[in-house]
């Protein structure tokens, strides 16, 4: 895709006894962009939707997307927005309100900056007996409500409709680099070495 440089990438899978750690590197021979993320579904319950499922995120605020999707740089508060998960709500509690963002995304697709550095907690994810954490050290998280999965057969014959699950990724803002008012961007300069982790932690409840 025309970036500079050649970037030797590490990625380790950390088992740990409650959950997973992701733990990626990346050294470039040149400066050139480095935004590394993970895009695992999840469904608490293992039922048909992710619907009746309860998301909590660590962020009063939001980027609104343009028409294709893309993250525009525009942060807004999520209070009085169907974005507002500071307390846990389901996720089909509000996915249907009259909010352009919503529509053109046919659902929840957008970007949270995450306050504070370092590992932390970005988001929970609860179903009936089991909940899954998302942990990380990268600025923010992008949640989707899988708007655009077409009916394919996946694992133990089930068919993956919208809304089947719900991906939780931690990452840099897309489409930082062009925009001024996001700080975090990510670029590596030659030489050095950008790390992040991604943990996902599962509880009992």
């Amino acid at each position: 895709e025309g970036y500079p440089g050649n970037l030797d990438v590490t990625v380790k899978y950390v088992l740990r006894e409650d959950g997973i750690a992701i733990q990626v590197s990346g050294t470039p021979d040149q400066d050139t962009l480095f935004a590394f993320t993970n895009h695992s579904y999840f469904n608490v319950d293992g039922s048909d939707s992710v619907l009746n499922q309860e998301l909590k995120i660590e962020s009063t605020q939001f980027s609104l997307n343009d028409s294709d999707g893309m993250a525009t740089g525009v942060i807004r508060d999520t209070e009085d927005t169907p974005f507002d998960f500071r307390e846990f709500h389901t996720i089909g509690e509000r996915i249907n309100d009259d909010d352009i963002q919503l529509k053109e995304a046919l659902g929840y697709d957008h970007y949270c900056p995450i306050p504070g550095t370092g590992m932390r907690k970005m988001a929970e994810l609860k179903g009936n007996k089991v909940s899954v954490s998302l942990w990380s050290d990268l600025p923010g998280m992008q949640f989707y409500s899988a708007n655009y999965t077409d009916g394919l057969t996946g694992k133990y014959g089930r068919s993956y409709t919208p809304r089947c699950a719900m991906a939780l990724e931690a990452e840099f803002c897309p489409n930082a680099v062009n925009y001024e008012n996001i700080a975090e961007k990510p670029i590596v300069k030659a030489g050095e070495t950008l790390t992040c982790e991604i943990r996902f932690l599962l509880k009992t409840l």
